[in-house]
């Protein structure tokens, strides 16, 4: 059965309105590369000895309320040749700290892009909020040969991100119906209780129109 919130091949490829775009590409050895997707669970991982990359394409969860979600929709980790270029922020901690709580599951904290500086789903800066979000990202997938495309809406906003695989490289392409850009992640927590400054980021490109 698949998740409500997942809707397969219902994409529309040739969606007009998705104007703005950006693309990335990322050498790596393909050739032996295993793929597992696991769409009741909501996530894709790609992997072999040299490489590994996750997508979360999952719901927030808790029939809708979003406890323990983060706004990390569609986001991905990438690990080439033991090199960690792009990974999850972590939680860190919960009540005992909430605005670090909010600052790690924010869209802000994620690759993702970020269209009109807004959230994927909305929550508030409060206590009461703090184990819940309004469910209101609506994720659809198609899976092609050697090709993944998913696509996030949420309120009025739109974007697909596309993962092409070759057998030297992957190319991740981002599209859009608004301009959109992409987060700095100041933060990073590899366990709870534990809290680094991240590296920077190689997603610092903005969108163009395509």
């Amino acid at each position: 059965m698949i998740l409500e919130h997942l809707i397969n091949n219902t994409i529309d490829l040739n969606h007009v309105k998705l104007a703005y775009k950006n693309s990335q590409s990322f050498k790596a050895d393909l050739s032996c590369l295993k793929q597992y997707f696991y769409p009741q669970f909501g996530v894709l991982i790609l992997k072999s000895n040299t490489f590994y990359c996750a997508v979360n394409f999952s719901s927030i969860g808790q029939n809708g309320r979003g406890g323990h979600s983060h706004n990390d929709k569609l986001s991905f980790d990438l690990t080439i040749d033991n090199e960690d270029l792009f990974r999850d922020p972590g939680s860190y901690l919960y009540t005992s700290n909430t605005k670090m709580r909010n600052i790690l599951r924010s869209s802000f904290s994620h690759n993702i892009p970020i269209l009109e500086k807004s959230e994927q789903n909305t929550y508030y800066n409060n206590n009461s909020w703090l184990f819940l979000m309004k469910d209101e990202t609506r994720i659809c997938y198609n899976c092609q040969e050697n090709k993944y495309i998913f696509e996030c809406s949420y309120r009025d906003n739109i974007f697909q991100r596309h993962f092409k695989l070759n057998r030297n490289e992957i190319i991740i392409t981002d599209f859009a119906n608004k301009k959109f850009h992409y987060p700095k992640v100041n933060y990073y927590s590899p366990f709870y209780g534990e809290l680094n400054l991240a590296e920077s980021s190689n997603h610092s490109q903005e969108s163009n129109l395509t």
